[in-house]
């Protein structure tokens, strides 16, 4: 499979760093290319991609607010 191919295949459903070090590249160059390529990610895997660093950044104001107190 080409690199094109890959990232046909997969962008939809891999997060972007992934994808870039599995092929190589990196994270803005894979952008570009995704970009050039007209690709987008499945709607349902960008929701739950955003609602997983939602919750990660709120863990993280969480472990902040109780390590000042």
């Amino acid at each position: 499979m080409t690199q094109e191919q890959l990232i046909r295949v997969l962008y939809p459903a891999v997060p972007g760093p992934a994808l870039a070090q599995y092929i190589g590249v990196t994270d803005n160059q894979l952008y570009y290319m995704v970009h050039q390529m007209g690709v987008k990610k499945n709607p349902r895997i960008k929701k739950l991609m955003n609602q997983q660093r939602l919750k990660q950044a709120h863990e993280k104001l969480k472990q902040k607010k109780y390590a000042t107190n």
